[in-house]
């Protein structure tokens, strides 16, 4: 003979109801989410604000003023870090360019396994985390200091 129980309530199997807390959560991450923007835009802001400042003390704002931007363009270092940046990003752009195609034809004319390991080497900064990159190429360079001294 079956008897007739009560159906359970969904507390009596643990639920508990979490509406208040989600939206306590809810309002934190938005919370969050502005103040990550706010510090992630204000030095940008300050320093914007700052470049139009007439006087050299950060911490007072004296009168607005365009001479910083006049001054850097009359320089004549400006116009020197100019060219050399361009120099250099052109020279830089058109051997990547060149070797990038060489190599390129050259692992296309490897056998598939070779292919598939320098294709797996040359993935190697994609998977792996710049600080770690960052770091291990600090350690290489720490210890060619006292080879070459001049690097």
């Amino acid at each position: 003979m079956m008897k007739n129980y009560q159906p359970a309530t969904l507390e009596e199997y643990g639920y508990r109801d979490y509406k208040i807390l989600k939206k306590i959560f809810h309002y934190f991450v938005n919370i969050l989410v502005v103040l990550i923007i706010i510090m992630m835009f204000l030095p940008i802001i300050i320093i914007a604000i700052q470049s139009v400042n007439d006087t050299q003390d950060l911490s007072v704002f004296n009168k607005f003023s365009f001479n910083a931007y006049i001054n850097m363009f009359t320089d004549d270092s400006f116009s020197t870090v100019v060219k050399n940046t361009l120099l250099v990003t052109f020279i830089a752009t058109l051997l990547a360019t060149i070797l990038g195609t060489f190599i390129a034809v050259g692992i296309n004319s490897l056998d598939q396994k070779h292919r598939q390991r320098l294709i797996l080497l040359n993935n190697i900064p994609l998977l792996n985390a710049d600080i770690v990159t960052g770091i291990s190429l600090m350690l290489v360079f720490s210890l060619l200091l006292p080879i070459f001294p001049y690097i």
